[in-house]
């Protein structure tokens, strides 16, 4: 179903607990301009509503139709002042069927070039469509990005297994339709790395429930990123808390240069709390340094969170 209001203010409220700064959503269900600016509208409210910075649109892709497709991506409005836009994606040429499928950001960041895809892949049932998006789609970009020396990361809806013995409930026997597809992704895209599969090689997650025809799960959302980037992938989760049928999946990276520690923060002791000036002063300070600031940490990025 669209991201209407209730489902907005769910999914800001997820993103606000894991701190994201950016957002990678799929299945917008936004076929015309008027359905993204209602969303826009609906997230500004409810970051307002959670005294959050809130998220502006980076880049999106309307759907043919409002019943599926749809991408977008999503910086926190704090953190997008301070990024540097780099230069605009290569235009890319979409048929009717992979319209809504992709959409793309390339940015500096922490010493980094990146350039970010947000991609929903046609499901099992489209072998054919799955092919198609990979060599048609994301093939292309990837070879656009590695001409103008970026960084790439793939993040999104995969709707395949990569390994059905760790990302299917099903287990070595399941998914046997997922085969060929991840086979023809290992091969044609043997530079991207799937993220958390890097950090824990043998750990069982699942992005996606479902209950029938019999309850299981499958960890179809993910986040691929450059050979290059590898070494600077601090952590990646997959959170339990979901307004949707997927679970958010996250990955966090480090800049390239650490920005110097300082000396800490003093320890206080509370006496001063007897006195109401004192107390006064405590306050004004909090106050002060809990004031949204730009952000130099460690960006979170979010490859999922389904209509």
């Amino acid at each position: 179903m669209p991201l209407h209001a209730a489902k907005v203010h769910a999914a800001v409220r997820v993103w606000v607990e894991l701190r994201l700064d950016i957002v990678c959503v799929q299945e917008t269900h936004h076929s015309r301009p008027e359905q993204q600016h209602l969303f826009e509208r609906e997230l500004r409210a409810a970051s307002e509503q959670l005294h959050a910075a809130g998220w502006v649109v980076a880049s999106s892709a309307l759907a043919p139709t409002s019943r599926a497709k749809g991408v977008i991506i999503l910086l926190r409005s704090d953190l997008a002042s301070s990024l540097q836009s780099s230069r605009t994606p290569a235009h890319l040429v979409v048929s009717h069927s992979e319209a809504g499928r992709l959409t793309q950001f390339s940015f500096k960041w922490g010493g980094h070039q990146l350039h970010l895809l947000n991609v929903y892949f046609p499901t099992s049932a489209q072998n054919a469509a799955r092919k198609e998006f990979l060599e048609r789609s994301i093939l292309p970009v990837a070879a656009s990005a590695a001409q103008a020396g970026d960084t790439l990361l793939v993040a999104g809806d995969f709707n395949f297994v990569a390994d059905p013995q760790h990302d299917s409930s099903a287990g070595p026997g399941g998914r046997q339709y997922d085969a060929a597809i991840a086979r023809l992704f290992q091969d044609r895209c043997q530079d991207l790395v799937d993220t958390h599969r890097f950090l824990h090689p043998h750990r069982r997650d699942f992005t996606h429930l479902y209950r029938a025809p019999h309850p299981g799960g499958s960890r179809l959302d993910r986040v691929y990123s450059s050979s290059a980037l590898l070494p600077f992938v601090a952590h990646t989760s997959v959170s339990v808390s979901t307004p949707s049928d997927h679970r958010v999946a996250t990955v966090q990276l480090l800049p390239r240069v650490m920005a110097a520690r300082g000396p800490g923060v003093r320890r206080v002791r509370t006496f001063f709390t007897a006195h109401s000036d004192l107390r006064q002063s405590m306050e004004d300070w909090i106050v002060q340094e809990t004031r949204p600031k730009r952000s130099h940490g460690l960006p979170k990025w979010v490859c999922s969170m389904e209509g």
